[in-house]
C-alpha cells in the first residue's frame, strides 16, 4: 500500500498542528511559569510586610498597656484626694456651724 499525495499532506497538516500546539503550550508555561515567579515575589514582599506590621502591632499594645497603667494610678490618687476632700469638707462645714452657732450667742 502506498502512501498517496493526500495522506501525505493530511499527516504534514496534523504534524503542523501539532508542532503549534506543542510551541502555544510552551508559550503558556513559560508566561505561567512568570506569573508565579512573580506572585511569589509579591507574596515574599507581603510577608515581610506583615512581619513589620506585627511588630508595630505588639508595640502599640505595649504602650497602650503601659498608659492605661498610668492613667489607672492616676484614678486612684483622684480617688484618694476627693475622699480627702470629703473628709476636709466635713470637718469644714462643722467648724462653720459651731462658728455660726457661736456668732449668733455674741449678737
Amino acid at each position: 500500500m502506498e502512501p498517496t499525495d493526500i495522506t501525505v499532506e493530511i499527516l504534514r497538516g496534523i504534524r503542523d498542528e501539532v508542532k503549534s500546539v506543542r510551541d502555544e503550550v510552551r508559550t503558556l508555561r513559560d508566561d505561567t511559569t512568570a506569573a508565579i515567579g512573580a506572585t511569589n515575589a509579591h507574596l515574599s514582599r507581603l510577608e515581610g510586610r506583615f512581619s513589620r506590621l506585627e511588630g508595630r502591632q505588639t508595640e502599640a499594645d505595649v504602650r497602650v498597656a503601659t498608659l492605661l497603667t498610668g492613667v489607672a494610678g492616676t484614678l486612684e490618687e483622684m480617688r484618694d484626694l476627693l475622699r480627702d476632700d470629703r473628709s476636709v469638707r466635713v470637718r469644714v462645714d462643722d467648724l462653720e456651724r459651731r462658728v455660726t452657732i457661736i456668732e449668733r450667742r455674741e449678737a
